[in-house]
């Protein structure tokens, strides 16, 4: 066969091939294609097009000398574009591990800039090639003189009396990414015990003020908040037993980045001491890694890993996310991660959110019409394999072959290929820039829904819709928030941290498939429950850190109708905690008030009634003694009528409020009416229930306030009116419920 230059492939010699029927040649010799411009100055073959034709000669058709008897049929079967070979040893690629080069003409690691267009080798477009200048002993001095190296470098004898330029280009030592020796040695095991709450807020120094509730800082004790503590609990202790890859990936890309130095060999595993960069006062690899892995909950890594699976939802998206790793990798390795499709069933999101994976690109390979697309990867399930790499499809369909398996994209629980998704995750995400802060300094909410992490407010929230059905929204910073839960494998409820509040709820005891409403106000004040599929017991939780302290209440075992609805709320300051409900049942539950002041984290168990429909109101007399003080509830009935009870007495306090509310029934009766002789009997009233209180006669101060009862009713309307009557009625049932409880 002729090309313009002369044969291409092997001559024929009418006796047939030497494989069985039909006869296949395989051509040993090729063609030289050199890409040229419009104006024929070598130019970037990958932005151009190679259209080839062949026609079959022999007996001497055509001057290619070939003997008599041509074939019947000839075709083209494959064809192959390659580089000039290059010298890159073992370079990794699927098929090719001994060649001396196997890199394809649009491998993503070259460059057509060499002499008449020839491919170069890069790692880092952006790293200047430096300058080197020739050694001149003190005798060939002279040569300087005058030298003007702006405009020429002059020719200098070197220590070697050869004739040099004094500046030279110096020669450029491409060192190219691989697992092996870049990547770690050891294998991706997730911690026994995550590093402690003390370790989280050291990796986060500029929040440590929202971490800890500090009263006498910069000195003194400091106590957990308790969006410190819901953050630990839900998002980091799972972040750090589950698995390492973020942090392993990361640390390994960073580390060639800062010292090129060969963590492969290095460390030959995570827990032996280690000195010199890239680990500066890190003692350990697994100090490194941590520090890292602390990272992706960092202000600027949350926004760049939920940015990263919002970009590329779907799994044609990762035709997309192909090209972009692509290019990325032409220059520089990139973290990579995988992680489950938008709109998938709840329970399968559910199983591959909670086996997201990270991984490094570090080349792409794809042949000319991008039907098949490789990226060369470092995985941190499979220390040290060269060969580990990601297969994407026309369709976006991705399997990750590492350790001689496919993984990720095999199906089972690591996800089928159209299951998946890829993210390259900019570098800006683990560099500690905009990492000292934690991403709830950007107002951003965490949370966790039906057992998944997700953030809420400022970011991408994994809604709920249905039974089985998922979406991704995005919510703007105080935006009011409602959603069908879906109980799942891992939960049903939502957990969250919102700004100086953490709110909850989640059904006790649930069977897969039962969906309720839950719903939090814009002001984060409440939480509401409403709806569930069938009658459903819930525990409901509600806090707020505050400068003076936090206050949180929680309540176990509210149980709840079909058409049932409960909020729990609190007023700003968290003066007191209202508990809301209709189609409920009525009960006592289990209640825990904590707080903690400048004294300390403290709490108190309480029995707590929960009013079918009406309202419940629980409020501490002294919230800096609250292990201790009185604590009063008061019920309202749909219907308005308000019974107090007290849920946790102490004898001093109760005197100090019985004093107070005596003195401010006094007060309002003195503006209360007109009547000159109304008001002596309403005064004389309270005057007996306070001399009955004095002498130890706490029946007859309760007979005495029920008759002042009566005689304001009598006279509503007449000298005293309806809001005036309502103030002085709350204040004698709070009365008449201290002393009951005495």
């Amino acid at each position: 066969m002729y090309d313009a230059d002369g044969i291409f492939g092997n001559t024929y010699y009418g006796r047939g091939c030497d494989t069985p029927t039909p006869f296949e040649c395989g051509f040993s010799y090729g063609f030289t294609w050199n890409c040229l411009d419009a104006l024929g100055n070598s130019a970037n073959c990958a932005n151009q097009t190679l259209t080839v034709t062949f026609t079959p000669f022999s007996g001497g058709v055509g001057g290619c000398g070939c003997p008599p008897g041509k074939p019947l049929r000839a075709q083209l079967a494959e064809m192959t574009l390659t580089t000039d070979n290059l010298p890159w040893h073992t370079n990794g690629t699927p098929g090719c591990f001994n060649a001396n080069d196997c890199m394809p003409w649009n491998d993503s690691r070259l460059n057509y800039s060499g002499t008449g267009g020839g491919p170069v080798a890069m790692v880092d477009l952006g790293v200047p090639i430096p300058q080197g200048v020739a050694t001149v002993p003190s005798s060939q001095l002279a040569c300087l003189i005058g030298a003007d190296v702006g405009k020429a470098s002059p020719l200098c004898h070197d220590v070697n009396d050869h004739l040099v330029p004094l500046v030279q280009n110096a020669v450029l030592t491409i060192v190219n990414y691989t697992p092996n020796p870049y990547g770690w040695r050891f294998d991706n095991v997730g911690v026994g015990t995550a590093p402690t709450y003390a370790a989280m807020a050291g990796y986060y120094p500029n929040s440590v003020r929202a971490i800890y509730y500090q009263p006498l800082a910069p000195i003194g004790p400091s106590f957990p908040t308790l969006v410190g503590r819901q953050f630990y609990d839900r998002l980091w202790v799972p972040a750090f037993t589950g698995g390492l890859c973020y942090g392993m990936a990361t640390s390994s890309v960073s580390s060639f980045y800062s010292s090129a130095r060969t963590l492969y060999s290095v460390a030959l595993d995570r827990t032996q001491p280690v000195s010199g960069a890239p680990f500066g006062t890190d003692p350990t690899p697994l100090a490194l890694i941590e520090r890292f892995h602390a990272r992706q909950y960092g202000l600027a890594g949350a926004a760049a890993a939920v940015g990263a699976w919002m970009q590329y939802p779907n799994t044609i998206d990762n035709v997309t996310a192909f090209g972009d790793i692509e290019r990325i990798t032409k220059t520089r390795p990139v973290v990579v991660g995988i992680g489950p499709k938008h709109g998938l069933s709840l329970s399968r999101f559910q199983d591959l959110f909670n086996v997201s994976h990270e991984v490094v690109a570090y080349a792409t390979i794809s042949n000319f019409n991008l039907a098949t697309r490789v990226i060369e990867v470092y995985d941190p399930n499979a220390p040290g394999d060269n060969s580990a790499h990601i297969d994407v499809d026309a369709s976006g369909r991705i399997k990750l072959t590492s350790g001689g398996r496919v993984t990720y994209g095999g199906g089972g629980n690591l996800g089928s290929a159209d299951e998946l998704t890829l993210g390259p995750v900019p570098d800006s995400a683990f560099g500690s820039a905009g990492n000292d802060n934690w991403l709830v300094d950007a107002g951003y909410g965490f949370a966790t829904i039906a057992g998944l992490p997700s953030f809420i407010w400022g970011a991408p929230l994994f809604t709920f819709t249905g039974p089985g059905g998922q979406a991704a929204m995005q919510m703007p910073a105080a935006t009011p928030y409602s959603s069908l839960i879906t109980a799942g494998q891992t939960g049903a409820g939502l957990q969250a941290g919102i700004g100086n509040r953490v709110l909850g709820e989640n059904e006790v005891s649930p069977t897969p498939g039962d969906t309720h409403m839950v719903a939090v106000p814009a002001d984060d004040s409440s939480i509401t429950v409403s709806l569930p599929s069938r009658a459903q017991t819930f525990n409901l939780t509600l806090g707020a850190d505050l400068p003076s302290g936090s206050r949180q209440l929680d309540l176990s075992g509210v149980t709840l109708s079909p058409t049932g609805t409960m909020s729990l709320a609190a007023d700003p300051a968290v003066g007191s905690f209202v508990l809301t409900t209709s189609g409920a049942t009525s009960t006592r539950v289990p209640a825990i008030l904590a707080v903690t002041t400048a004294s300390g984290p403290a709490s108190v168990s309480l029995s707590a009634l929960v009013p079918a429909a009406g309202s419940a109101t629980i409020q501490a007399f002294d919230w800096n003694a609250v292990s201790t003080t009185l604590i009063l509830e008061s019920i309202t009935t749909s219907g308005g009528v308000t019974t107090d009870f007290v849920l946790k007495a102490n004898p001093s306090a109760q005197r100090q409020l019985e004093a107070n509310l005596l003195s401010d029934l006094r007060s309002s009766l003195a503006t209360a009416t007109q009547n000159e002789r109304l008001l002596a009997a309403l005064q004389g009233l309270v005057d007996l229930a306070s001399a009955a209180l004095d002498a130890g006669r706490p029946n007859l101060a309760r007979l005495a306030l029920k008759a002042l009862s009566r005689l304001i009713a009598d006279q509503l309307g007449e000298g005293i009116t309806a809001p005036v009557a309502k103030d002085l009625q709350r204040k004698i049932d709070v009365l008449v419920a201290l002393i009951t409880a005495k």
